[in-house]
């Protein structure tokens, strides 16, 4: 969905799969979540002209989103693509290079993260769970660098936003 009326708001989960309180709320340009249910049909014959009851197997997540990439949301967004980053070494003072090295977090995972998202005027869902799958920055000559992010993750649910957040003014 268009980004023009939704609100993304999102933080770390302490416990995988649970979420938690929302810390930040982004703007969007467009967004991509929704439940995954794997149902597989019975398979018994039921005497009636139709077929049998479907049950679900499982349940995942998954979607994305694409905005600009601020400095104070992006650094969440790699630290949890790529693991910690480390101080950055200069690499060439003559070209204000940087080296930027990163690890995994002291217990060994990547942090899953959680999305809160209204569309419209619907009732706003939850997504649990989430890990990275993909991440790509993208920016024309003299334009504002985008980044479009992609996730795997565990459930969705009914959720409730957070009051008092707000976008961040960098840019």
């Amino acid at each position: 969905m268009n980004g023009s009326k939704v609100i993304v708001q999102y933080g770390v989960e302490v416990t995988y799969g649970t979420v938690g309180t929302a810390t930040k709320q982004i703007e969007i340009a467009s967004e991509t979540f929704k439940l995954n249910l794997n149902k597989k049909e019975e398979g018994l014959l039921t005497g009636k002209a139709v077929g049998g009851r479907a049950r679900t197997i499982s349940r995942s997540a998954d979607g994305g989103f694409k905005t600009l990439a601020r400095p104070d949301d992006v650094g969440l967004f790699l630290a949890a693509a790529l693991g910690e980053e480390a101080d950055a070494a200069l690499v060439s003072t003559s070209t204000g290079a940087y080296k930027h090295d990163f690890t995994i977090t002291d217990s060994d995972t990547l942090p899953s993260l959680f999305f809160k998202v209204k569309r419209d005027s619907s009732i706003s869902k939850s997504y649990s769970g989430l890990a990275v799958d993909s991440i790509n920055f993208d920016s024309a000559a003299e334009d504002l660098l985008n980044v479009d992010l992609s996730f795997v993750g565990k459930d969705e649910a009914v959720a409730t936003l957070e009051s008092g957040l707000t976008v961040s003014p960098l840019a």
